[in-house]
């Protein structure tokens, strides 16, 4: 079982903002992250991860009582998950399950009546899955049960007439 998603730009970046403001910065380095995971060499994926670092630093400082900045926030520790799975040594695996046990920290706290917001959540627990999976200790395994379960779960409760989240559910049972 492969499945991962990727959350692409957070919805903050805006090629027209400040340079300086810190969700225009993060939002530049989650970007930058994306591209450098989406080449996959060993230096990429490092790069990438510290891209990601960079974004939640600067993100950390603010009020995640705004759901935008949550969101971006979450999905920086997703996308950082994304790179650690890629890099695929045991060490990248957990911490890649630390990345998005965060990310679902964060999403857990908005309301998951988004359909956008409950997808973050459920794709998180998606690749929280995966890589539980890809560990093969038994406790991991029953850990990757549960976050499978977990994720199914969550993407019932979205319209499922609409095909990406009737494939996103199928992802989940495979």
């Amino acid at each position: 079982m492969d499945i991962s998603y990727n959350l692409g730009q957070v919805s903050s970046a805006s090629s027209w903002g400040n340079p300086l403001d810190p969700t225009q910065r993060g939002s530049d380095l989650v970007e930058k992250g994306n591209a450098l995971l989406a080449q996959r060499t060993p230096a990429a994926l490092a790069a990438a991860v510290a891209a990601y670092d960079e974004a939640i630093r600067l993100w950390q400082g603010l009020d995640i009582g705004v759901a935008e900045y949550r969101k971006d926030l979450g999905s920086a520790h997703f996308n950082k998950g994304n790179a650690l799975q890629s890099q695929g040594t045991p060490a990248a695996l957990t911490a890649a399950v630390a990345a998005y046990d965060e990310a679902i920290r964060l999403y857990q706290g908005l309301d998951l009546g988004v359909v956008e917001y409950r997808k973050h959540l459920a794709n998180a627990h998606m690749n929280k899955g995966v890589v539980l999976a890809a560990q093969g200790t038994p406790a991991t395994l029953a850990a990757a049960v549960a976050a499978c379960d977990e994720a199914i779960r969550l993407r019932q409760e979205l319209d499922l007439g609409v095909a990406e989240y009737r494939n996103g559910l199928a992802g989940c049972r495979t």
